[in-house]
């Protein structure tokens, strides 16, 4: 993700995917919550242009783009501090976020756009993983 890939779209906020699986450029609508928390960081780090995440070791690599192991390598780290299993990747966070919008009443449509399905039936799995806890055996254990 370059810095130019965060940009206003009227009232709202954006990010441009100018790469996916389809091989199209897309955008997915962002929070103005996100966007001030990323300007934050921007402006922590001087950063003006370029690629956002950023190297941050002491080696040569220090402020060229993060690579994808490096991203999934924060992501773990990071739940490994908050006790969580350590398989959790990016693709996890995804997965939750789709969660949470259905919990939250998002329809399927709005994920299924949201996420960038090309099928309704991937996005309806959220909604069976969601069922599992709905009315679960747990739910009936008196202690």
């Amino acid at each position: 993700m370059d810095v130019r890939h965060i940009r206003s779209a009227g009232p709202y906020w954006v990010l441009d995917l100018p790469r996916t699986k389809g091989g199209t450029g897309e955008y997915v609508k962002i929070p103005a919550h996100l966007v001030e928390s990323l300007n934050t960081m921007q402006e922590h780090y001087g950063i003006e242009k370029g690629p956002f995440w950023r190297s941050l070791s002491k080696n040569s690599s220090r402020g060229n783009r993060m690579s994808p192991a490096a991203i999934y390598e924060v992501v773990r780290r990071t739940a490994r501090r908050a006790g969580l299993d350590t398989t959790i990747g990016a693709h996890t966070l995804r997965h939750t976020g789709c969660t949470l919008a259905i919990e939250s009443g998002a329809s399927l449509q709005q994920v299924q756009t949201h996420a960038r399905h090309k099928r309704i039936e991937t996005t309806m799995t959220y909604i069976h993983q969601r069922d599992k806890l709905k009315d679960s055996a747990a739910d009936y254990i008196k202690l």
